[in-house]
């Protein structure tokens, strides 16, 4: 199992104070596949994606 322990993020890195993911374009390791990936792009804002898919 993995965790973060510590982050720290330069000031160039923020966008209105907060951390900007495609400004500090972290590598993610993949445990089950041994690959290491980036961040892709924003797709849709969490727990909404499938709003669009329900059956009414």
């Amino acid at each position: 199992m993995s965790f973060l322990a510590w982050i720290s993020v330069s000031e160039n890195c923020l966008k209105e104070g907060k951390p900007d993911p495609k400004k500090i374009d972290p590598i993610i390791y993949i445990t089950g596949e041994r690959k290491c990936t980036v961040l892709g792009d924003y797709i849709a804002d969490a727990f909404s994606i499938g709003k669009g898919n329900k059956d009414e």
